[in-house]
């Protein structure tokens, strides 16, 4: 039979999408940022925010894993040494094990080439 026309969404997919990546952008580094949550906050279903995000190519984990892992580079290539697990926690990955799995992934080894990862705890 004929086809419906189609809602007008993609202004609609544009906003959402624009949102999203300000929070995602915003808010990386916080293991707690969720694509769940950024959904929630902007009033609508997660799949409804990974169809908008698919309109414009791409898909709110990977931009999420993107701004994840680029605060995790930046941190690696700053003066100070910093553990994986310190960097972890301050790039938004769940784990040491997480970010070792993302950079590798993406090609990019630990400090100190891709040695083992070492759990720092400095005493304070």
């Amino acid at each position: 039979g004929p086809r419906m026309p189609r809602p007008p969404v993609e202004a609609d997919y544009d906003r959402l999408h624009s949102h999203a990546r300000t929070i995602l952008e915003a808010e990386a580094s916080q293991r707690d940022l969720t694509i769940d949550a950024v959904a929630a906050r902007l009033g609508t279903g997660r799949r409804r925010l990974e169809r908008a995000f698919r309109a414009h190519g791409e898909s709110p984990a990977d931009v999420l894993r993107t701004h994840r892992l680029a605060l995790a580079r930046a941190l690696l290539a700053a003066e100070g040494g910093h553990g994986l697990v310190e960097i972890a926690e301050r790039s938004g990955f769940a784990s040491a094990r997480a970010l070792k799995d993302a950079l590798s992934k993406h090609g990019v080894s630990g400090p100190n080439g891709a040695g083992g990862v070492r759990s720092q705890r400095r005493r304070e």
